[in-house]
């Protein structure tokens, strides 16, 4: 897996591009140290067999089409809780529908 990524500030990483012909995939909480904090639009773009994606707990924004481009994606596991990954992120946009999101703690 490759990962594309830019440094941002306050230190943390955004994932700008992800390339992997894997079918799970688990993203790290960290990169050189420094937290993976957002997922950009067609990240997962190069990702065309990921049928289930873990997410990091520190993940706090993702792009509402960053999943676009991922027709296999079946299946989200999120590190965290659901209040987490539902209220204070409101990730639900960016799920798009018939995908099964399990948060785990």
């Amino acid at each position: 897996m490759k990962i594309i990524y830019s440094l941002e500030r306050p230190k943390n990483i955004r994932l700008i591009e992800i390339i992997s012909d894997e079918t799970e995939i688990v993203l790290p909480s960290h990169i050189d140290g420094v937290p993976v904090t957002s997922i950009e639009s067609y990240a997962f773009v190069k990702c065309r067999n990921l049928k289930k994606l873990t997410l990091p707990e520190n993940i706090h924004w993702m792009s509402n089409k960053a999943f676009e481009k991922a027709p296999a994606l079946q299946e989200i596991v999120f590190k965290g809780t659901e209040e987490e990954f539902y209220w204070e992120a409101h990730f639900d946009n960016a799920i798009p529908e018939g995908i099964t999101v399990t948060c785990e703690q």
